[in-house]
C-alpha cells in the first residue's frame, strides 16, 4: 500500500506524504529510503515513514480526519474514508450510506480497480470508477492491485493491495511530484534487474524525467535543471569507471546545454506574442533576470559541480560547451539587471497610462517619450535602435489598447452612433497627438544633441496609422447606420411619410434598403473579435465587401429620390422631399442626385417668379384705390400716420 500526496510551497518545493508497506516476498527492508521533498536548488533529502499503518497528514488541511486505529476499523469503507484527503471534505456531513455501498459491493470487483474521490462542490462528495471528464482542482485515487493469488480485497490485505494518493493543481506538476518522490527512486535503486535492461531503462527514464522537469517549470517561466538520482552518492573516481553512468550524465549535460541555450537565445523579445506593452517588457526583463539568477544558483550547487567534475575527469566532449555557457549566463545576467535599472524609470508612467482615458493620454506622452530618449542615450545595453524601436512599438500598443477600451462594438452594432462617434473621434485625436508630440521632441533632440535621432518613424507609427484608419472605417459604419438604418442613438427615427401616388412605393423601397443594410451589418460584425485587431487582415476583406454593398444601396437610394420626384406637382412637395433626404448630402453620389433635383426645383421656382413678374408688368396701372387714398391723406394731416420699419 502506497499513499502519496503532493503540495507545492511558495518556494517551489514539492512536498509528498508517503506511506509505504512493502511486500516481504520482495526482500525489501524497512530501512529503504524514499525522497519526500525536492527543492529547485537543494539536494534530494531521502526519508521514510517507519510506521507502515500511518499516513502523514497534509499541511494546512485542518478538517482531515486521522486514520482510525486498528481496533476501530470494521470495514473497507472506513479504511478508505479515513484516508481521503480533500479540501472541504467533512466525513460527518459528506459521507453517506451510498458511499459505503459503492465500496463494499463494487470496488475491486468486476474490473472496478480504480476509485476516484472528489468534491463536486463544497456540499457534494463524489465516488466513481473513472477519471472525471471535467477539470477538478483536487482528486483522491485508490488503485487495487491483486496479489499473486488473486485474492479479493479485504481489511487484512488492504495495505498490501491498495495504492492511494492525492492529485491537486496542475496535472504536470502532480505527475512530476509522483515520479520524483515515489516511482523514480524505487526504479533507480532496483538492483534485481539484469544490468543491460537496468541501464537502458535508467537512460530512458532519466531522459523522460529531465523533459518532464523542464516542461513543468516552464509553466512558471523558470528553468530548472534536472538532477539524476543515481549520481548523488557516487565518488568521481568510481563513477568514471561506469560507462553507462557516464553516458547517462552526458545525456543530462546535453539537456542542460539545450535548456540554457534556449534561455540565452531569447534576445528578440518581439517574438513573444505576450509582450505587447512597455509594462510587459519590463516584466520580461525581471523574469529573465530571475531565471538567469536561478540557473546560476543551481550551477553553484555541490551536486551539479560533482556531475561536472565527473565528466571533466572522464574527459567528456560535451562538458566544454557547457562550461562556456556558464560565462554567457554571467554576461546576460548583467545585461538583464542593467536593463531593469533603466526600464523601471518608466514603470510608474506606464501604470498611470493604463488608467487614463484617450483624451488624457497626450498630457503624459511628452514626459514618457523623454524618458525613453534618456534610456536610449544612457543605457549600456538598451541603447540600440532595434530595442528602442520595439519599446516605442509597445508604447503604441498600449495607447491602442487604451483607445480600444472605450470603443464598444456592441454599441456601434446596436446603433448608438452619437456616443460611438464621440469615442472614435477621441481615439483619433489621441493617436494624432501622439504623432505630433513625437515629431516635436524629435526636432528638439536633433537641434540639441550630438547623437542623431535615426529611429525609423514609419516602423513606430505603422500600428498607429493602421488603428487610425480602422477608427475612420468605423466612423463610416456609424454614418451608414444613420443614413441607411435610420439610427440616432440606439433608436430608429420615424419612417418619413411621402405623399403622392408613388409614396407607398418609395416607402417600400426604403424598407428594402434597410433590410439589405441589416444583412451587410450582420456580415460585417460576424467576426467582431477581429475588428479592433489591427493585425487581423480579414477586416479588410469584410469591410471591402461592406463598402461594395453600400454602393449598391446608394444607387437604390438615388432611385428612391428620383421616384419620389416623379409625382411632384408643386414646389412645396419638392421641398418636403428634399428635406426628407437632406441627411444624405454627405454621401457624394447621393448628393449629386439631391443637387440635381434641387436645381430643378430652383429652376421651377424661378419660372414661377418670372411668370408672376410677367403678369404684373402686363397689368394696367390704375393707381391706389380711392378709399386708401383718403386714409393716407387723413393720416398725413392729423400726424398719426406711422410707417413701420
Amino acid at each position: 500500500m502506497v499513499g502519496v500526496t503532493e503540495e507545492t510551497d511558495e518556494n517551489g518545493m514539492f512536498t509528498h506524504h508517503n506511506n509505504l508497506d512493502e511486500d516481504k516476498s520482495q526482500g525489501d527492508s524497512k530501512d529503504s529510503k524514499t525522497p519526500n521533498s525536492l527543492h529547485l536548488n537543494d539536494k534530494l533529502d531521502i526519508s521514510t515513514n517507519n510506521d507502515p499503518h500511518e499516513t502523514e497528514s497534509v499541511d494546512n488541511l485542518d478538517n482531515i480526519s486521522s486514520p482510525t486505529q486498528k481496533g476501530d476499523i470494521i470495514s473497507l469503507a472506513d479504511l478508505i474514508k479515513n484516508r481521503i484527503c480533500l479540501t472541504d471534505f467533512d466525513p460527518e456531513s459528506h459521507w453517506h450510506d451510498i458511499h459505503n455501498s459503492i465500496i463494499e459491493k463494487e470496488f475491486a470487483i468486476d474490473g472496478h480497480n480504480l476509485l476516484i474521490c472528489y468534491m463536486l462542490n463544497k456540499n457534494e462528495f463524489k465516488l466513481q470508477f473513472e477519471i472525471p471528464r471535467f477539470l477538478c482542482n483536487e482528486i483522491n485515487y485508490f488503485i487495487f492491485t491483486p496479489n499473486i493469488n488473486k485474492e479479493k480485497l479485504t481489511v487484512d490485505n488492504f495495505d498490501l493491495c491498495i495504492q492511494y494518493g492525492n492529485i491537486s493543481g496542475s496535472a504536470i506538476q502532480s505527475l512530476l511530484g509522483i515520479m520524483s518522490s515515489l516511482f523514480a527512486p524505487n526504479l533507480f535503486t532496483n538492483i534485481s534487474w539484469p544490468d543491460s535492461i537496468r541501464n537502458d531503462f535508467s537512460l530512458q527514464l532519466q531522459r523522460f524525467m529531465s523533459s518532464l522537469t523542464d516542461t513543468r517549470w516552464k509553466l512558471d517561466n523558470k528553468t530548472v535543471l534536472y538532477i539524476p538520482l543515481d549520481s548523488l552518492n557516487v565518488l568521481p573516481e568510481i563513477a568514471i569507471k561506469d560507462k553507462e553512468l557516464i553516458n547517462r550524465l552526458e545525456m543530462i549535460i546535453i539537456h542542460w546545454t539545450r535548456q540554457i541555450k534556449t534561455v540565452l537565445n531569447i534576445q528578440n523579445i518581439n517574438d513573444h506574442s505576450t509582450i505587447i506593452s512597455p509594462l510587459d517588457e519590463i516584466q520580461f526583463w525581471h523574469n529573465r533576470c530571475d531565471d538567469l539568477t536561478g540557473i546560476s544558483n543551481q550551477l553553484n550547487k555541490s551536486i551539479i559541480q560533482q556531475i561536472i567534475n565527473i565528466l571533466l575527469i572522464a574527459k567528456s566532449t560535451y562538458i566544454t560547451n557547457f562550461l562556456k555557457l556558464t560565462d554567457e549566463i554571467k554576461w546576460n545576467t548583467e545585461q538583464a539587471q542593467n536593463n531593469i535599472k533603466f526600464l523601471d524609470k518608466i514603470k510608474d508612467l506606464c501604470l498611470q497610462l493604463n488608467e487614463l482615458k484617450p483624451k488624457d493620454i497626450p498630457d503624459k506622452l511628452s514626459q514618457l517619450i523623454n524618458m525613453i530618449r534618456i534610456i536610449w542615450t544612457n543605457s549600456k545595453y538598451y541603447n540600440n535602435n532595434e530595442l528602442i524601436t520595439n519599446l516605442f512599438n509597445k508604447l503604441s500598443n498600449q495607447i491602442i489598447i487604451r483607445c480600444c477600451s472605450i470603443i464598444s462594438l456592441n454599441d456601434i452594432y446596436n446603433g448608438k452612433i452619437i456616443s460611438s462617434i464621440f469615442n472614435l473621434n477621441q481615439c483619433i485625436y489621441c493617436c494624432e497627438q501622439y504623432k505630433d508630440i513625437y515629431n516635436k521632441l524629435q526636432l528638439m533632440h536633433i537641434h540639441n544633441s550630438i547623437k542623431p535621432w535615426d529611429i525609423q518613424k514609419n516602423s513606430i507609427f505603422a500600428q498607429i496609422d493602421a488603428f487610425i484608419q480602422r477608427c475612420r472605417d468605423l466612423l463610416e459604419v456609424c454614418q451608414c447606420l444613420k443614413h441607411f438604418g435610420r439610427y440616432e442613438d440606439g433608436n430608429k427615427t420615424t419612417m418619413p411619410i411621402l405623399q403622392g401616388i408613388r409614396g407607398p412605393e418609395v416607402e417600400n423601397l426604403l424598407l428594402t434598403i434597410e433590410q439589405m443594410f441589416e444583412k451587410l451589418m450582420n456580415n460585417l460584425f460576424e467576426n467582431r473579435h477581429c475588428i479592433l485587431d489591427i493585425k487581423a487582415t480579414s477586416w479588410h476583406d469584410n469591410y471591402n465587401r461592406f463598402r461594395i454593398g453600400i454602393k449598391d444601396l446608394e444607387v437604390m437610394m438615388q432611385n428612391a429620390i428620383n421616384t419620389a420626384f416623379e409625382t411632384v406637382t408643386t414646389i412645396q412637395q419638392g421641398v418636403e422631399i428634399l428635406d426628407i433626404f437632406a441627411h444624405l448630402r454627405s454621401r457624394e453620389t447621393i448628393r449629386r442626385t439631391i443637387d440635381h433635383r434641387t436645381s430643378e426645383l430652383v429652376s421651377r421656382f424661378g419660372d414661377c417668379l418670372n411668370q408672376i413678374k410677367k403678369e404684373m408688368t402686363q397689368r394696367v396701372n390704375t393707381g391706389l384705390p380711392y378709399q386708401l387714398k383718403r386714409i393716407i391723406v387723413d393720416k398725413l394731416y392729423t400726424g398719426n400716420f406711422y410707417v413701420a420699419d
